[in-house]
């Protein structure tokens, strides 16, 4: 019996159609993984280091786990929450349903950061830089052992601090020094350990920081020919000082 052709030709079609509604293997798989991944309760992710299967898993939609995935992939990383919302797969809708879950551990070293910026700035006393001890130079913000030393040192060879400004004579401490000297110290200058010009030695007088050998020696020199000085405004008249030299050592003499 001869074949109809067009008995053939519709059976054909038929059976095309029948083939062509039948799943593929990937188009299986996809349905399967909507289905499944719509069941999955969201739990807490962590989109720096779950790697898809453990993201799907963890309840994420399959695509925007591949995108979370691909991103990393490329060197991005999610330092916050919202950098989810880079990946063009994700809706806002989406997003709000993931935020919740998303979990971005910080880093120690973050930690310490934000626990730093926390804290409230420790409120010191305010106490007198002629009278500070060590410990108590310590606890001052930048100052630590080696330039409490120096501060006390310098205090010393001075014979107390007449200005504030005169810490930034102290070495590395203008450096260290965080905010302005007036936070912490207050200065009481009846505590100034003065040179008793007209009695002291040669060596008393040259060791004070702001006096050299030649303007001792001018002193010493001026005191033998001349007798005691006799007033702040006589010892300027000696002429071996310029002007802000002199007036930086007026307040370490005694006349009397």
């Amino acid at each position: 019996m001869p074949l109809d052709e067009d008995a053939l030709a519709s059976f054909q079609e038929q059976l095309d159609k029948k083939l062509g509604e039948r799943p593929t293997y990937e188009n299986k798989i996809s349905q399967y993984t909507k289905k499944e991944n719509s069941k999955i309760a969201l739990q807490l992710f962590n989109p720096n280091f779950d790697s898809q299967e453990e993201l799907i898993n963890k309840g994420v939609p399959a695509r925007i786990a591949q995108n979370i995935v691909n991103y990393r992939s490329k060197g991005g990383a999610y330092k916050s929450k919202e950098d989810l919302l880079k990946l063009y797969s994700i809706t806002d809708v989406q997003y709000a349903k993931l935020e919740p879950f998303i979990a971005i551990p910080i880093t120690q070293a973050e930690r310490f950061t934000k626990d730093v910026q926390n804290t409230p700035p420790v409120k010191l006393e305010i106490i007198d830089l002629n009278s500070a001890s060590l410990s108590e130079l310590k606890r001052i913000p930048g100052i630590g052992d080696v330039l409490s030393e120096r501060i006390i040192r310098y205090r010393r060879s001075l014979g107390g601090f007449n200005s504030l400004s005169q810490l930034e004579e102290v070495y590395g401490l203008r450096e260290n020094l965080q905010v302005d000297a007036s936070t912490y110290f207050s200065l009481d200058r009846s505590k100034i350990l003065k040179i008793k010009i007209n009695t002291a030695d040669f060596k008393s007088i040259l060791r004070h920081p702001y006096l050299d050998y030649n303007e001792t020696k001018a002193i010493i020199n001026y005191i033998e020919q001349h007798g005691a000085i006799s007033s702040l405004s006589e010892f300027k008249n000696l002429h071996i000082f310029r002007d802000k030299d002199v007036d930086r050592i007026l307040p370490y003499l005694d006349l009397n």
